[in-house]
This record gives C-alpha cells, sequence and structure tokens, in this order.
C-alpha cells in the first residue's frame, strides 16, 4: 500500500498454452509477442485500474512482456500499461557496464513479429 493511494496487487494473468522459455531458446526459436499474446488468458478480476506495472524476473527480448501488455490493453482499454524486470540480457559484452546498472528503455514490435529492446 503506498501512501494517499490505494494500490492493488494482483496476478490476472495465466499461460493457457506452453511455450519454449526464451532464455534457454535459439534467437530463432523464440516465442513472438503474437505467441505470447495467444497462449495468455486473464484471470480474476480487477477494478478497471488507471496504471498496471507488469513485473518479470527477465528480459531478453521483451516478446513475453509485449504479448502480457496487449491482452492486458485489450482487457483494460484506456489503462496505462508500464513494465518492470528485475534483469535484463546483454548479448554484446562490450555494452556491459556493471551487475546494477538501472535502466528505463522500449520494446517495439517490427513488422516481421520479431521485438526490439531499446537498451
Amino acid at each position: 500500500m503506498e501512501l494517499g493511494s490505494e494500490k492493488e496487487v494482483a496476478r490476472c494473468l495465466t499461460r493457457v498454452e506452453p511455450v519454449p522459455k526464451a532464455a534457454l531458446s535459439e534467437p530463432k526459436d523464440r516465442p513472438t509477442a503474437a505467441q505470447h499474446y495467444a497462449t495468455m488468458s486473464i484471470q480474476g478480476s480487477l477494478s478497471k485500474p488507471d496504471e498496471i506495472v507488469l513485473i518479470d524476473d527477465v528480459v531478453t527480448r521483451g516478446a513475453t512482456l509485449l504479448g502480457a501488455a496487449n491482452r492486458l490493453v485489450d482487457a483494460f482499454p484506456g489503462t496505462r500499461i508500464r513494465a518492470f524486470a528485475a534483469m535484463r540480457t546483454i548479448s554484446n559484452p562490450a555494452e556491459f557496464e556493471n551487475w546494477y546498472t538501472p535502466c528505463v528503455g522500449t520494446i517495439e514490435l517490427r513488422e516481421s513479429g520479431d521485438t526490439l529492446r531499446r537498451p
């Protein structure tokens, strides 16, 4: 609970079909945002939230977060959707700065159906 405003914590997405774990898959075999979207469902009930913050442990390319965010947008039109991941992968060792380097970034859907996470 945050002072001055009510916050609700809820597990509101469930996986209805399994998908391969992105971190253990070759880049070409990783599930797309559309596959994540198609294999998730809204569970339980939330009052119409003004904002939803998705929480994930590790973000690779962001397909899971993008699929989940779009599933939530369909269920809660007009709600601001943001995401938090405890860690992000870094493919290029030259870009590694430190174990603890917080950042703010974006995830976008490419025409090809894959995702681009920056940074």
